[in-house]
C-alpha cells in the first residue's frame, strides 16, 4: 500500500489517476493485473499478490480541481519491487540486522551468530545466491549494482538494500 498523503491549502480538490509511464520499455499499465488499484480520491495505491516478482513501474497524475476545472496537475512516476513472499509472516520479526559495509566491493558481514540463511535478490525479485549458516558472504563475482540481501533465522527475516561497487 502507498499512500501519498497529499493535501491541498486553498480546500481545492485533489484526484488521482494511473497513466502511462513515460521512457519505460514494455510498459504495461498496471491496472492491467489483478487486484492493483488507486483510490481516486485520496491517491492509496494497492497491489495484492502481484502475479510474478520484478519491477515495476507506476505512474499517476495528481490533479487539482476548482470549481470543476483542473487547475494544475503533476504526474508522479514511481517503482514497485515485488519480491518472492515466500519468506512473510514469520513470527517474532526483528527489526534491525547490521549488514555492512554498504555499498560494498564484495565482502559482506553480518551481525547476527543465529544466521540460518542469507539470501541475495537481483533488482528483479530473483534470489541468485543462497548461503547458509555463515555471518560473511562474498557477492564480489556478480556485476556491479543494486541487491537486496534478506537474512532469515528462526525467529525473524531481514531485508536490506545493498550496493556492489
Amino acid at each position: 500500500m502507498y499512500e501519498p498523503l497529499v493535501s491541498d491549502i486553498e480546500g481545492d480538490s485533489i484526484s488521482y489517476e494511473l497513466t502511462d509511464c513515460i521512457g519505460v520499455v514494455g510498459y504495461t499499465l498496471p491496472d492491467t493485473f489483478p487486484n492493483f488499484s488507486i483510490d481516486s480520491e485520496f491517491g492509496n495505491i494497492q497491489w495484492n499478490s502481484p502475479l510474478s516478482t520484478g519491477m515495476y513501474a507506476v505512474a499517476f497524475v495528481i490533479k487539482e480541481w476548482r470549481n470543476g476545472i483542473v487547475i494544475s496537475h503533476i504526474t508522479k512516476q514511481m517503482t514497485i519491487i515485488a519480491l518472492d513472499n515466500s519468506f512473510i509472516d514469520l513470527p517474532n520479526k526483528k527489526k534491525y540486522v547490521n549488514i555492512y559495509p554498504n555499498p560494498t566491493t564484495g565482502i559482506i558481514k553480518i551481525d547476527d551468530e543465529n544466521v540460518k540463511n542469507v539470501y541475495v535478490i537481483n533488482e528483479l525479485g530473483k534470489v541468485i545466491l543462497n548461503y547458509k549458516n555463515t555471518e560473511e558472504i562474498d557477492i564480489s563475482d556478480l556485476p556491479k549494482g543494486i541487491y537486496f540481501i534478506r537474512v532469515v533465522n528462526d525467529t525473524y527475516e531481514f531485508t536490506k538494500k545493498l550496493i556492489l561497487e
